[in-house]
């Protein structure tokens, strides 16, 4: 079980960053990754707006319009287009790391019931390609910076964020 931390509001330091970006990469080089080029690209654009620090544009209206082409009359209740792209995503993710990525030392989920990433730390003895990082929660990011704590996790400093 993985080492649970959340990350400050700004863009996460050079290691972190790396390390989730190299992941995001080896998963979408992977024939196992079994994903339509729509669900990529929301993939890719709520990895990248995760480590951005805007996970507050994270929505199902902006997912529409900014990766899917809809327009801005774009209405969530009447085309589903997102929650069924988002599930289906979901399970190949879920399908990636029961196979070729059962060895990945992060895992990226999107949790049912929102479209933000969740990045964790896997098994111990894991492959790594870069430094190690820890559950980066990034729905329960805020601007409240406050809060730090460090992260036991190669000593870096983090911010530790409540709604």
């Amino acid at each position: 079980m993985g080492v649970k931390m959340t990350l400050q509001s700004h863009k996460p330091s050079q290691p972190e960053y790396e390390t989730v970006t190299d992941q995001l990469e080896l998963m979408q080089a992977s024939p196992d990754f079994k994903a339509t080029p729509q669900q990529i690209a929301i993939l890719n654009y709520v990895v990248n707006q995760t480590l951005a620090g805007n996970v507050d544009r994270i929505k199902g209206y902006t997912v529409a319009t900014e990766v899917l082409g809809r327009g801005p009359d774009f209405d969530q209740s009447i085309d589903p287009v997102v929650s069924i792209q988002a599930g289906r995503l979901r399970r190949a993710i879920e399908r990636y790391y029961l196979t070729a990525g059962k060895h990945d030392p992060i895992s990226i989920d999107i949790p049912k019931g929102t479209y933000v990433p969740v990045f964790r730390e896997r098994l111990p003895g894991a492959r790594r390609t870069r430094s190690d990082v820890g559950v980066v929660h990034a729905s329960r990011l805020s601007h409240d910076l406050d809060r730090r704590i460090t992260c036991p996790v190669g000593g870096r400093r983090a911010a530790r964020y409540t709604r």
